[in-house]
C-alpha cells in the first residue's frame, strides 16, 4: 500500500499536522505547524517518539490502529490528546507509506485540531446539565428576556440587587415599576428606554451604563447593567437579551468619598500656610498648593513638569537629593534648610518628606515645607538671651530662680544650689517642691502670697521664711519674686534669694544680749532697792526706835501733879509705843530676810505664823522642799510677791482665809494665792504700786501674771 504527498504546499499546510513515524512512534519527519505548536527543537526532533507525547491507553490504541493498516485498512482514524504544557484535541487520519529497500514500516499523520470543538461540546453538555446551578451561582443578576421583553429566567441575584421578589420580576407591569424608579446621569429611566430594551431594538450590546435607584430602606444603590441580545441562527435578528446586573454601590461610594477626600485634600493642601507639593520618580511636578506656586513664582503650567527646572539650582539640587533619599529608603525624612535669595535674604525652611503608594507604577514624594525663619530667629535671640542671663547668675553673688509658667519647669543657679546644699533641683512641676521644704508655720503664708500675687496681677511679691536644707537644718531666706505677664497672663516669675540666717542669729543675739542687760539692771535695781529697804529698816529700828525709846523715859521721868497732865503723859506714851511698833513691822518688813540661813519654805512660814498670830486672817502654807533649788535671787522674788499679796489681801479683800501654795514643775515655779474676799472686777482697777511691783518682778524672769476674779467672787 503507498499513499504520495502532493506537493509541498500541502506538506507545510499550516492548518495540519504532518507526521512520519516508524513502528516504534520514532518521528522521522515534522511540518513547522507542529515543531511551532508543540514547541519542538528541530535539531532534535528526529530524535523524539511521538508516544511521549501520549497518555498510555492512547499509545496502545494507537499501535493496534497501525497493526491494523498493515492487514486491512488502507487509512484509519483516531482522535488523541497531546500536551505540550497545555491539552490538546486532536484527529487523526493514519495511511502506509510504500517503505525504502532494506527499511521498515512508517507511517503518514496527518491532523487537527479539535480542542475548540471538545470544549464548547463539553460546555453544552456541562450547561445542560447544570443550568440553574451555574446561573445561581454568580455574583451577578441574570435576566433573560424575549423579544417582547418577556422575562424568561431571572435569578436570586438580580431580586436581591432590586431589592424585591423574583416573582415581581416575572410580572412585566412590576418589572416596567422598577425600572421606572431608575436613573441615569440623564434623569429618570422607562422600560421602553431601559439597556435590554434597547438591545432587542438596536441589535447591539448596551455595556456598563451605571444606573442607581432608592431601595426600601431609603439607600441609594447603584447597578452597572450589560444587555447583550441573542440571534437567531439563520435570520440573525435579536429572539432574546440577557441583561446582566453588578452591584457598583460600595464602589460607587467607595469613589464619591475619594472625590470627597480629594476635595477636602485640595482645600486643606490650598489653604495651609506651609508649602506643599508631591513629585514621582521622574521629579515630574504632580500637586502643588497655592503657596508653593505663589512662593516661587510659578502657575499651573508648572504641573507635570521637572522640578528641577522650575526651582532655583541650588534649591533645586537639595531638593532632588532629599527625594531621592526617600525614594530609595522609602522612609520619610525630616530636615532643616537654609535658602539664599538673589536679593541677600535668607530663610529657613522645616522639611518634611515622605513616600506615597504608587500610581501608573512611579514612586511618589510627599513634600510639606514650613517657613521657620522667624522661630529660627527668636530661637537665636532666646538663646543669646538665655546665655546672657546664665553668666550674669554665674558671676552675680546673688542666688537666682525662674520659674516658666507654661511648662512648670523652675531653673536655679549654681549660687542658690550651694545655698541650700541641693545639686539636683530641677523642678518640672512649679514650686511645689520647694513649698514643701519651708518651715510649716510659714509654708501656707508664702504659697498664698505667691498666687495671690498671680492671680491678682501684681507685679511683684517678697517674704521671709524658714527653708529646710539638704543637712537638714533651717535656713532664714528672704525671697522676692517678679512676674511677667503676657495679654494679663502670667507666664514667668523671676525671683532672688537671700541667706539672712546671719542676720538673724545676730539679731537674737542683740535681743538676748538686750534682755540679759535688762535682767542685769533690774536684778541690780532689786538688789539696791532690797539694800536700802534694808537700811532704811535698820535706820528705823535702831536710829529712829532709841529715839521715840530715849522720849518715852525722859517722858516718865516728868512728875507733874495735875491729874489732866497725868492722861496727857499717859497718851503720848501710847503714841510713841504704838510708833515704836508700826517702826518694828516695817522695819521688819523691809529688812531682806536672811534666806541663806533659813531658807524661803521657813521666811514664808514664819511670816505666815505672825499674821495668822496679829490679825483674824487664817492664811494656810502648802509647799514643796525642792523650791529651796531656786536661786536666792528667785526666792527673795517670791518671798516679796507672797508679802506685797498678803497685804493686799488684808487691805482690801476682807477675806477670813487665805492659801497659798508654791510647787515646782520641770524647770518652772507655780505661785498660787487664793482667797475668799470680796473680789474686784480687773477692767475696772487700776494697777497700784504692790500689783504694779508683783507685774514687774514676774516678768523680769520672764514670768506670767494670772488673776482669775470678779466683784463679790474669790481671788486667784
Amino acid at each position: 500500500m503507498r499513499t504520495d504527498i502532493d506537493g509541498k504546499a500541502s506538506i507545510e499546510n499550516k492548518d495540519y499536522y504532518l507526521l512520519v513515524i516508524d513502528d516504534t512512534g520514532k518521528i522521522k519527519f515534522a511540518n513547522s505547524f507542529l515543531v511551532s505548536t508543540f514547541e519542538l527543537d528541530q535539531k532534535k526532533i528526529l530524535e523524539s517518539s511521538f508516544f511521549d507525547f501520549l497518555d498510555a491507553d492512547q499509545v496502545a490504541a494507537l499501535r493496534c490502529s497501525l497493526e491494523k493498516l498493515k492487514t486491512q485498512e488502507n487509512k484509519v482514524q483516531i482522535e488523541t490528546t497531546a500536551r505540550n504544557g497545555s491539552l490538546h484535541w486532536i484527529k487523526w487520519e493514519i495511511s502506509c507509506l510504500q517503505p525504502s529497500p532494506g527499511e521498515g514500516m512508517t507511517y503518514l499523520c496527518q491532523g487537527y485540531d479539535i480542542t475548540d470543538k471538545i470544549r464548547v461540546k463539553k460546555m453544552r453538555v456541562i450547561t445542560q446539565q447544570n443550568y440553574q446551578t451555574i446561573v445561581e451561582g454568580l455574583n451577578t443578576g441574570i435576566i433573560l428576556q424575549d423579544s417582547n421583553g418577556q422575562v424568561l429566567a431571572v435569578n436570586k441575584k438580580a431580586a436581591e440587587l432590586f431589592d424585591t421578589c423574583i416573582e415581581d420580576i416575572y410580572d412585566e407591569t412590576e418589572l416596567r415599576k422598577l425600572w421606572s424608579t431608575f436613573e441615569n446621569e440623564n434623569g429618570s429611566v422607562s422600560f421602553e428606554s431601559s439597556p435590554p430594551v434597547k438591545a432587542l431594538k438596536t441589535g447591539e450590546s448596551e455595556s456598563n451604563e451605571t444606573f442607581s435607584f432608592t431601595d426600601r430602606s431609603g439607600q441609594t444603590r447603584y447597578l452597572i447593567v450589560n444587555a447583550q441580545p441573542l440571534f437567531e441562527e439563520k435570520s440573525g435578528t435579536p429572539i432574546s437579551v440577557v441583561t446582566s446586573f453588578t452591584d457598583a454601590t460600595r464602589e460607587k461610594m467607595l469613589k464619591k468619598k475619594a472625590q470627597e477626600r480629594s476635595v477636602l485634600f485640595r482645600t486643606f493642601m490650598n489653604n495651609t500656610p506651609n508649602l506643599a507639593w508631591i513629585v514621582d520618580e521622574d521629579a515630574s511636578l504632580l500637586f502643588a498648593n497655592n503657596i508653593f506656586l505663589n512662593f516661587l513664582g510659578l502657575s499651573e503650567k508648572a504641573i507635570n513638569q521637572n522640578i528641577m527646572e522650575l526651582l532655583p539650582k541650588v534649591i533645586g539640587e537639595a531638593l532632588y537629593e532629599r527625594h531621592k533619599t526617600v525614594l530609595d529608603t522609602g522612609h520619610a525624612l525630616q530636615t532643616q534648610e537654609k535658602m539664599f535669595w538673589a536679593n541677600g535674604s535668607e530663610l529657613v525652611f522645616w522639611i518634611n518628606l515622605f513616600p506615597i503608594e504608587k500610581v501608573d507604577d512611579k514612586r511618589l514624594v510627599g513634600g510639606e515645607a514650613i517657613n521657620i525663619t522667624d522661630r529660627v530667629k527668636t530661637e537665636t535671640q532666646l538663646k543669646s538671651a538665655v546665655d546672657r542671663f546664665t553668666t550674669l547668675s554665674n558671676i552675680t553673688n546673688d542666688a537666682i530662680w525662674e520659674w516658666d509658667m507654661r511648662t512648670g519647669i523652675v531653673y536655679r543657679n549654681e549660687k542658690l544650689k550651694d545655698l541650700v546644699g541641693f545639686s539636683n533641683m530641677q523642678d518640672k512641676h512649679g514650686l511645689s517642691w520647694w513649698f514643701r521644704r519651708i518651715h510649716p508655720e510659714d509654708r501656707n503664708r508664702v504659697s498664698d502670697k505667691v498666687n495671690e500675687a498671680a492671680e491678682k496681677g501684681i507685679q511683684s511679691w517678697q517674704d521671709e521664711y524658714r527653708f529646710k536644707c539638704a543637712d537638714g537644718h533651717y535656713k532664714y531666706i528672704f525671697d522676692r519674686g517678679f512676674i511677667v505677664y503676657e495679654n494679663n497672663v502670667p507666664i514667668k516669675m523671676i525671683g532672688s534669694l537671700h541667706d539672712m540666717t546671719q542676720v538673724k542669729q545676730l539679731e537674737q543675739k542683740l535681743v538676748t544680749e538686750k534682755l540679759q542687760k535688762q535682767k542685769d539692771i533690774t536684778e541690780t535695781i532689786f538688789s539696791v532697792q532690797e539694800k536700802e529697804r534694808t537700811r532704811i529698816g535698820h535706820e528705823l529700828h535702831d536710829n529712829v526706835n532709841q529715839i521715840l525709846t530715849t522720849s518715852k523715859l525722859f517722858l516718865d521721868m516728868v512728875s507733874t501733879p495735875e491729874k489732866k497732865h497725868d492722861e496727857l503723859k499717859k497718851k503720848v506714851s501710847e503714841y510713841i509705843l504704838l510708833a515704836i511698833e508700826e517702826i518694828r513691822k516695817l522695819s521688819k518688813e523691809m529688812v531682806t530676810p536672811q534666806l541663806k540661813e533659813d531658807g524661803l519654805v521657813t521666811s514664808i512660814t514664819n511670816l505666815v505664823e505672825d499674821l495668822n498670830a496679829t490679825s483674824t486672817l487664817h492664811i494656810l502654807f502648802h509647799h514643796q522642799d525642792d523650791i529651796e533649788m531656786l536661786s536666792v535671787a528667785k526666792k527673795v522674788t517670791l518671798f516679796r510677791i507672797i508679802q506685797e499679796q498678803v497685804k493686799n489681801v488684808l487691805k482690801y479683800s476682807q477675806a477670813i482665809n487665805l492659801t497659798i501654795n508654791l510647787h515646782m514643775h520641770n524647770e518652772n515655779v507655780e505661785l498660787l494665792i487664793e482667797d475668799d474676799g470680796i473680789g474686784f472686777d480687773p477692767n475696772q482697777t487700776s494697777r497700784g504700786i504692790g500689783l504694779s511691783n508683783i507685774y514687774e518682778r514676774t516678768r523680769f524672769y520672764n514670768g506670767e501674771v494670772v488673776i482669775d476674779t470678779a466683784p463679790a467672787g474669790d481671788v486667784k
